[in-house]
């Protein structure tokens, strides 16, 4: 931001301006980059600006307009482009397909952007590309996909962090409870420590949704809990809707109904706003065990009427008992 501000270039002083809201949204700081918007907005958009707007639409759940930036910025590139900035939008783009469940798409921008020359800070391509093979229903291509990774830390360095969340997922999904909960543990701390933010909040929301499987509701509601304050204090938008359900489940299960279903109608408002069909079953599936857990199976039926549209059903056509669905898991949750 000073460099932007002691700028005689006006071109430079601009791309000094879109490198720190790049920056922010890196630390987490959503609100803070969101400031820049509209002075990034009012000079001349190259491929990096294409790309930090959309980054900032999709952290602040405009999936469309995330998707027409990202895709204009691959798609503008000159020589002068660095591959850097296609890796990164790459990596976006490879995180709004899984946010709104498409497969195929979040392997194939995966394996764009690891195309690519290897960036000097962590990215989520290798988690992305194995969540996506594993929702296509190729669970061990997944796993293979991350065989390199080392079962212990240090995690200092990208090659030793990414992937490491991603292992944790497809653990959960199978259910391996005790490695993925080791895995997603590492996962929060490494990237808290000197990784992704937004990583270290999902490896925290599944986190709380492994403790809750395996029985440790204490550890589970702490961790829910703290991962609701992380996304609502730093405006991480896109994942607010996973953490509050996550959260509502142990606390059902403690017999708190009345601040489990809080947790899952703020869990459906979030869902609704950002429009995902995956955050919209993860609230669904939250509120109709809230209502199980009460005893009132009529309810519950009704919360869980949705997983019929055509989209859901569509989403998860493949097994998802060995796909690692997301929807698929959180049909039948192990109590």
């Amino acid at each position: 931001m000073t460099a932007a501000r002691l700028s005689t270039h006006k071109a430079l002083g601009q791309r000094r301006l879109m490198q720190a809201a790049e920056y922010r949204l890196l630390a987490g700081d959503v609100s803070q980059a969101a400031e820049l918007e509209q002075t990034i907005h009012g000079g001349a958009l190259d491929a990096e600006g294409q790309y930090v707007l959309g980054h900032l639409a999709l952290t602040t759940g405009r999936l469309e307009e995330a998707r027409s930036r990202l895709t204009a910025c691959w798609e503008s590139c000159d020589a002068a482009t660095e591959a850097e900035t296609l890796r990164k939008a790459a990596e976006q783009l490879a995180w709004l397909c899984l946010i709104q469940g498409d497969a195929a798409s979040i392997v194939m921008w995966s394996r764009r952007g690891l195309d690519l020359p290897r960036s000097r800070r962590s990215s989520f391509l290798r988690d992305s590309l194995a969540i996506g093979l594993a929702i296509s229903g190729n669970y061990d291509e997944g796993i293979e996909s991350l065989s390199d990774l080392t079962r212990s830390g240090p995690r200092h360095t990208p090659e030793q962090l990414d992937g490491l969340l991603a292992r944790g997922m497809l653990q959960l999904w199978n259910g391996q409870l005790g490695e993925a909960r080791r895995n997603l543990k590492e996962t929060f701390a490494s990237h808290r420590r000197g990784g992704l933010p937004y990583a270290a909040l999902v490896a925290l929301g599944f986190l709380t949704d492994t403790e809750y499987r395996a029985g440790l509701w204490d550890e589970a509601i702490a961790h829910g809990t703290q991962a609701v304050s992380l996304a609502e204090d730093t405006d991480q938008i896109s994942i607010l809707a996973v953490v509050h359900a996550v959260t509502a489940l142990p606390l059902a299960g403690r017999g708190d109904f009345e601040a489990a279903e809080a947790h899952a109608r703020t869990a459906i408002h979030n869902a609704r706003v950002l429009g995902d069909v995956n955050d919209g079953a993860f609230a669904a599936t939250a509120l109709a065990l809230v209502h199980t857990a009460r005893g009132d199976d009529e309810r519950a039926v009704t919360e869980l009427m949705p997983f019929l549209s055509k989209e859901i059903v569509s989403s998860t056509a493949v097994d998802s008992r060995r796909s690692g669905s997301w929807l698929g898991v959180l049909c039948c949750p192990k109590p």
